[in-house]
This record gives structure tokens, sequence and C-alpha cells, in this order.
């Protein structure tokens, strides 16, 4: 994404925040698919896809793994974090 959007890697240290930045979900017609839902502008921040309330859907579903944002966190975070999903 970050390469895509702002023609740095992510993976060489460069990333250019993509996730940081508002988005919308548009349909073929052009029409915003979650306005007036209260999900918030930007989908793809970490803070705002905090899936523990819809874990036991998502492992129902098959997903059998999962990324948690950890770079540039504090230990205590990670470990915190990893503890809950795990």
């Amino acid at each position: 994404m970050c390469s895509l959007i702002g023609g740095r890697s992510g993976n060489r240290g460069r990333c250019a925040q993509p996730c940081r930045f508002p988005y919308k979900l548009l349909n073929n017609e052009g029409m915003n698919m979650l306005k007036g839902r209260n999900v918030g502008q930007y989908s793809l921040s970490p803070k705002d896809m905090n899936t523990l309330s819809i874990l036991p859907q998502l492992i129902e579903t098959g997903v059998v793994s999962y990324k948690i944002e950890g770079r540039m966190k504090r230990a205590e975070y990670v470990a915190v974090a990893v503890d809950i999903y795990r």
C-alpha cells in the first residue's frame, strides 16, 4: 500500500502511512456504501480496526492468521495485544 500510494516501501522503513488517510468504500456507481454508518473515515487505521468484539465470528469464517500492529510500539503494548488475541 505504501508503495502504490506513496511511492515508498514500508518494507524498507520508508512507510508513507497510507493507513492514516481517510477512505470511502464506493460501489461501481460511486455510491458510498458506508454512508450513515458509524464506522469512521479512517477505515485502515489500526485503531479503527479493533476486531476483538467480532473475533469469534472471524474464527468461524476460517481466518487463521492475524496481523497485530506493533511496529514502533512499546514492548508492553505488543505483549498485551498478543495476549488478548491469543
